[in-house]
């Protein structure tokens, strides 16, 4: 029994041992528009295991940016942001990403829409 305490404890550690602050190379499918994306997100630790992600996409021709707020617990990293579109009508939404060596990847919905859009980043 303590065996396998020790190996679970081993592995919880091992996977909170992944650094995920950094720059990243974004591309994702947008649900909403119907089409794939690309930009870059900076992901900075605020406090702990509090986090301040932006990011910078393009999309339809034009430069978009986003800006959330994130916690990690685990290989889960989840973030609520605030898209700024074009049209100057904010967008809501949840992001969760799955914390692998190098890599985040996961689903997003906008807040009171029923359709998931895909992100994965990969660090620069």
């Amino acid at each position: 029994m303590k065996k396998i305490l020790a190996a679970l404890t081993l592995s919880c550690c091992s996977l909170g041992a992944i650094e995920i602050e950094g720059d990243y190379f974004c591309s994702g499918y947008d649900p909403y528009y119907t089409q794939s994306y690309t930009g870059v997100v900076e992901i900075i630790q605020d406090d702990g295991s509090v986090y301040q992600v932006k990011w910078s996409y393009d999309q339809n021709n034009s430069v978009y940016e986003s800006y959330g707020t994130g916690i990690r617990v685990g290989n889960i990293f989840s973030v609520v942001f605030r898209n700024l579109p074009s049209e100057d009508i904010p967008e809501d939404g949840l992001q969760v990403y799955k914390v692998s060596e190098g890599t985040l990847e996961g689903p997003y919905v906008l807040l009171d829409k029923n359709l998931l859009g895909f992100e994965k980043l990969q660090k620069q």
